[in-house]
């Protein structure tokens, strides 16, 4: 198994010079040049999409299906069912090149990319995360561009993502995770949630957006 490299949120630094992408709404997967796995180190059985990407390199990347269509991501996950879910690299696997060279050498592969732009400063990465929100899409990830590949977690690699406020109505506590509302939509939050919170007629969960379900996509509990 190849342990995946994982960002942080923005800092707010200044990000002129990085490499700038979308941060697609998929699954993280691993191509090790062989097999496709999982950020948690499972197997994935998709032979329709390994056929597609180059043996011996190890790649980077996401199942995606497009904007907004996540769960179709994890159904073909579920079913094994994958017309319409592709592979999509954003690096390639490879310690010893900086993060800018890791691109080029992506670029020049037979295989589906992330498309990518070099910052000019904040105003220039506010205005593409905008861009990309107003298609639908998740947010923008952002990369040093003389960082190595790391195999783990990095400063290097930040996750810029603007979130989003909403009050829902508490229905209640099921041991492990607040039942909520927004409307006539139930769905349960766990991050930040407490037993006591369940005394409250409503309460605040930020998150990132809608999945096209109408539910907030990745709530939390604001304390």
């Amino acid at each position: 198994m190849i342990y995946p490299m994982k960002g942080y949120n923005y800092t707010g630094e200044t990000p002129k010079g990085w490499i700038m992408a979308e941060k697609l709404d998929g699954i993280r997967a691993i191509w090790d040049g062989s097999q496709l796995w999982s950020k948690q180190g499972n197997a994935i059985n998709a032979p329709e999409i390994a056929a597609k990407l180059p043996q011996g390199i190890a790649l980077d990347g996401e199942l995606w299906a497009g904007r907004e269509r996540f769960e179709r991501v994890l159904s073909a996950l579920k079913s094994g069912d994958w017309p319409g879910v592709e592979f999509v690299a954003f690096d390639l696997i490879d310690t010893t090149m900086p993060a800018i060279a890791r691109r080029k050498a992506l670029d020049a592969l037979s295989v589906r990319s992330v498309s990518y732009e070099l910052c000019q400063g904040k105003r220039h990465l506010r205005k593409f995360e905008d861009a990309i929100k107003a298609k639908g899409g998740e947010g923008v990830m952002i990369q040093k561009p003389s960082a190595k590949y790391q195999h783990g977690r990095t400063t290097d690699l930040q996750k810029v993502k603007s979130v989003d406020v909403s009050e829902v109505a508490v229905s209640g506590w099921n041991g492990k995770s607040l039942d909520v509302m927004v409307g006539k939509l139930e769905f349960k939050v766990a991050m930040g949630a407490k037993p006591h919170h369940a005394k409250s007629k409503t309460t605040f969960v930020s998150h990132y957006g809608l999945t096209v379900n109408g539910i907030p996509r990745h709530a939390a509990l604001l304390a």
